[in-house]
């Protein structure tokens, strides 16, 4: 027998809530209050009309990766 969930209604806790740990909050629904932020209403609009990303992360991973290996 399977037992029904509601994954719409938020879950109740049955013992007293501890701080979120920070990948938690980073997770969390409602950390924004259900606003997006204006920065990120912006990247959206400026990835959905076709501008390209100009994130450095690609960039950073592949220079962090080689240093790491040069070390080994």
């Amino acid at each position: 027998m399977k037992k029904a969930v509601n994954t719409k209604l938020p879950a109740t806790a049955t013992t007293p809530t501890a701080p979120k740990l920070p990948h938690e909050q980073d997770e969390s629904v409602g950390s924004t209050g259900g606003v997006p932020s204006p920065a990120v209403q912006q990247a959206y609009l400026d990835v959905k009309r076709g501008l390209q990303d100009t994130s450095r992360g690609d960039a950073a991973h592949r220079a962090y990766e080689k240093l790491k290996d040069d070390s080994a």
